[in-house]
């Protein structure tokens, strides 16, 4: 007969266990129940109360009438109880301010122009999964096997010292999610890195990189991509299930990610991000483990990426909690992933102000097509914000005191990385966030304070493209840190394109914007490699943006001929979609 074991409290401890403990233990615990309802109710019905008293403080809330005299505002009207003088505290900075209701002014959106590229992609993402739902693809799960003609055998054990080594020297992220002395002491101890996952996940990541020091040619990316991908893939299924193997399957999948992307893995995207949250969702405790450092930036990549993915495949509005993340910097670590540190950590601060959240969460659900709302005060806030933080940066990673004050001269003669990353990535944000505000539109009155804000924004909106420019410009040129801006530069003409659509842009600034776009279109043709640049006459998205919904051919099939596919892709979307608006 198998035992039961029941835990043993101080009201039982006298108590074998027998029936009549377990009875009494039962009633014991129903009593407790019993008290917590009874609790529960309690408070309910005083929140009731406090509800409603503060309802009929609100409905029965005076009319104060001030005159103003001697150059001062009086108050006329008799406060006669100690509710009357709360109400009147909360309602004098409202009625007093010189603004009146403008600042309760409310925006919008009432037929927002979703994101070009969002939309494309999340067509294409569909395709494949609805492909993926009636018959999974034999040949997908193949590696992709080039002709022999187009490339040489490769010796990949020889090799994998040299993709170790680049994969740490062109980081191309802003989240380092590894601590290089650690895993090079790890590296070292190693007799054979074929048998390391972690060494196999980097390998996987530095093959398929973009990055203009890379020592392969497309094709050879490609397959040694595959090659390393199938062997993290067969460990990863031995070890994602082992409590002590937590932090290195979280490693491997967010090394994993860029991969699937690249080669439209999309399901398989989906199914290892969400193990990657299950594991996350284990070490949300901080305080009942020791922090570390690495499981720390594994955590934000991975949900950064689920972010991503929510949007791009069929967006949910999340409502983004209150946060306040920094990155512990290690002091061992290389000067290079400092740096980086130093920016996110910087940039985090920014976003957690719950003004800037409320912004970027309307305007990202206004990026996907839905209905967004702000206030006149909502704007105000988020932009004083920016220019406060803006001030605040220390010397070393800041342009000059004013953001709107950057100019080409200014841009040129920099060559501090860290002062021209940081304005970038900002000039990239608050640029996406202006191409949705611009949509917005007055609710009933204050025609005078939209006008004025929509001149505003088109100002700074044409002012940004081309610090942007600049600045893409300039950080290219160096050539001293290897962060691909092309997924900035992308941002930006979907910005551009989104914009472009707005119908109330007068001809000349809407030849502008056109000309802007164009510009960045000559920019990104320098930076995607040459074989990847799709031409329009061979554009598959043409075909896909025009095909039945029910018969849209598999994105996996249709760009299988370049050993990036993702590259292409990306390239093709803002192809069509720059084509269409000039």
């Amino acid at each position: 007969m198998k035992q039961v074991c029941l835990p043993c409290d101080a009201s039982f401890r006298d108590y074998s266990s027998d029936e009549s403990y377990v009875e009494k233990k039962e009633a014991f615990d129903m009593e407790s129940v019993i008290q917590e309802i009874e609790i529960l109710e309690s408070q309910l019905e005083q929140l009731e109360d406090s509800v409603n008293n503060h309802k009929k403080l609100v409905r029965h809330e005076p009319v104060w009438q001030i005159e103003l005299k001697d150059g001062q505002l009086r108050l006329q009207s008799e406060i006669k109880t100690l509710e009357e003088l709360f109400l009147f505290g909360k309602a004098a900075i409202r009625y007093l301010s010189p603004f009146g209701h403008a600042f309760q002014t409310c925006f919008i959106s009432k037929d927002s122009i979703p994101s070009y590229t969002r939309k494309a992609i999340e067509t294409i993402a569909r395709a494949q999964l609805d492909r993926h739902l009636i018959a999974a693809s034999p040949q997908h799960d193949q590696c992709w096997n080039p002709s022999k003609s187009l490339i040489q055998p490769i010796q990949t054990r020889t090799m994998v010292a040299q993709l170790v080594d680049k994969y740490f020297a062109c980081l191309n992220v802003m989240i380092p999610i590894l601590h290089e002395p650690s895993f090079r002491e790890h590296y070292n101890s190693l007799q054979d890195p074929l048998e390391d996952i972690i060494t196999l996940a980097i390998c996987t990541a530095s093959s398929i990189s973009t990055c203009r020091h890379s020592f392969l040619n497309t094709h050879e990316r490609r397959y040694m991509g595959e090659y390393f991908y199938h062997l993290s893939i067969e460990k990863l299924v031995e070890i994602f299930d082992e409590p002590d193997r937590r932090l290195e399957t979280l490693i491997t999948i967010n090394l994993l990610q860029e991969f699937m992307i690249i080669t439209l893995r999309v399901k398989e995207l989906q199914k290892w991000n969400a193990i990657g949250l299950l594991i996350t969702a284990i070490h949300l405790d901080r305080a009942k483990r020791i922090k570390s450092a690495t499981m720390d930036r594994n955590i934000f990549v991975i949900n950064a990426a689920n972010f991503n993915l929510k949007f791009f495949l069929g967006f949910e509005q999340i409502a983004i909690p209150p946060f306040d993340i920094s990155f512990d910097v290690l002091p061992d670590e290389p000067k290079k992933t400092q740096m980086l540190f130093d920016i996110a950590n910087r940039i985090m601060k920014l976003v957690s102000y719950k003004p800037v959240v409320h912004v970027i969460t309307q305007t990202q659900w206004m990026a996907a097509g839905h209905k967004g709302e702000l206030n006149f005060e909502d704007i105000l806030q988020y932009e004083q914000i920016f220019k406060t933080w803006w001030c605040d940066l220390p010397d070393h990673l800041k342009l000059c005191n004013d953001m709107y004050a950057i100019t080409d001269d200014l841009v040129q003669s920099t060559t501090e990385t860290p002062k021209l990353l940081i304005a970038l990535l900002i000039t990239t944000q608050v640029l996406s966030i202006n191409s949705y505000v611009i949509q917005l539109v007055s609710t009933k009155r204050d025609q005078e304070i939209y006008r004025l804000l929509k001149e505003k924004t088109i100002c700074t909106v044409m002012y940004l493209s081309d610090t942007f420019l600049s600045l893409h410009r300039q950080v290219n040129q160096l050539e001293c840190y290897c962060y691909s801006s092309n997924s900035l530069l992308l941002r930006t003409i979907d910005s551009l394109v989104t914009l472009s659509q707005v119908k109330e842009l007068n001809e000349n600034t809407a030849n502008q914007i056109k000309a802007k776009i164009r510009f960045c279109m000559k920019d990104l043709t320098m930076h995607v490699l040459p074989d990847h640049q799709v031409t329009p006459t061979n554009s598959p998205y043409s075909i896909i943006a025009i095909a039945p919904s029910d018969k849209l051919p598999s994105p996996t099939e249709l760009y299988k001929h370049y050993p990036l596919p993702f590259e292409a892709l990306s390239f093709d979307i803002v192809q069509v979609a720059s084509s269409k608006v000039t």
